[in-house]
Formats: C-alpha cells, structure tokens, sequence
C-alpha cells in the first residue's frame, strides 16, 4: 500500500477520449495546496506507457477512440508500472464499471458526479483506498441487487436473439442441444424476475442485459 504522506508528490495523467475536458481537469490537479501535479493529458493510453516514470495516478476514460473503444484492456497494463487507474466515467452499466474493476481500477468517478468529487478520489485512491465519487457509484460496483449474474453461456445466447437468430441457429453457433438454449433463456428470466425487471419475452432479456451492460 502506498504512504499516505506520499499523496504530497502524486503525478497525475489525464486519459479521455473528449480533449475538450482536459483544461478543467489540469486546472482542478494543479491548484495550489490540492498535492498533486498534472504530467500530462491524452486520448489513448500508449502515450502514457511511453512515459519515463509511470505516473502515480491515471485517471482514464473507460470510452476511448473515434469508435467508442473499451479501455478496460489497458489497465493490467497500467497498473503493472505501478500506476493506480481511477477510472472517470460517463458509463453507468454496472458490469462494464465491475470488469474495470476487475481487472485492477482502483477507484470510480462518475462524470456526472462533478469535479471537485473527482479530486478526492484521487487523493484516496493514491493513498492506497478505494475511492468512488458516489453512493451510486459505490453502488453500481458492489450492490448485488443491481444487476442479474448471468453466466458466459447465458450471455452467449442473449447475443445470439440480438443477432436475431433462431434457437435452433444459436445452438449450433454455440455447438449445444436447443434444448438447453431454451433453458438458459428460462434460467436469464428467472434472474432478472428475481429482481423486479419486467421481462415478458427474449427482446426484453436482450433489453435487460444491454442495460446492465452485458450486451452493447
């Protein structure tokens, strides 16, 4: 864990895929007495690895790219160097915001959630906790109740109605019986009845994963 009297000399790198907010993020890390200093701004995180000293902080965009590219793949990466990756976000679907975590984000900001909360969790995330700009973003990572647990095969089929495939097509895409397609859509409505979601036929299902962010 790092010392917490270390947050004095904390760097800080910006990583967003919309240039237009750097200035209000390098002017919020470097006002006097905030303990942080502002290295450096971008839109793709391969500028940041060729740093020559990681950064102590990256607070990274989970969208990056003309295409709206995922940036969860990067933070293994950025975390081996020895950077600790808030990441800052618009994103609200609870299992994209969990895979970040997963993979090694050690804090949550919501975009939405403003500035000044954003500074506190850099400042808690560099001195070794986990930060989170809001009790729902706090939420959207940890409350259970939020979101159905479906399974890799469960998620594989829902891809499959929104591709618009038949069970018997999406069976053979999957190399199953229909059978068993038919009751992995059974098991995914039970999951999210269990939770209060109104789901009445499988383009609800579909409607259902996209929102909790098992689906684009």
């Amino acid at each position: 864990m790092r010392d917490p009297r270390a947050i004095d000399r904390t760097s800080v790198a910006v990583v967003d895929n919309h240039d237009a907010l750097f200035p209000g993020i390098e002017g919020l890390v470097s006002r006097p007495g905030s303990g942080l200093v502002h290295v450096g701004s971008f839109t793709s995180v391969p500028p940041v690895l060729a740093l020559d000293s990681a950064p102590d902080v990256v607070v990274l965009d989970l969208l990056l790219g003309r295409q709206d590219e995922k940036s969860t793949s990067w933070i293994p990466q950025l975390t081996a160097r020895g950077s600790v990756v808030v990441v800052h976000t618009s994103e609200e679907r609870p299992v994209e915001l969990r895979r970040a975590v997963r993979a090694g984000a050690a804090g949550l900001a919501l975009k939405n959630d403003g500035a000044a909360s954003l500074l506190e969790v850099v400042r808690e995330c560099a001195a070794g906790g986990f930060g989170c700009t809001s009790t729902l973003a706090r939420a959207l990572i940890t409350d259970e109740t939020l979101v159905a647990q479906l399974s890799p095969r469960e998620v594989e089929t829902l891809s499959g109605i929104d591709d618009g495939l038949t069970r018997q097509q999406i069976a053979r895409r999957l190399g199953i019986e229909e059978g068993t397609v038919r009751s992995y859509v059974k098991e995914v409505r039970r999951k999210y009845v269990e939770l209060g979601r109104e789901v009445t036929n499988a383009s609800s299902l579909v409607r259902e994963a996209t929102r909790d962010g098992y689906l684009d």
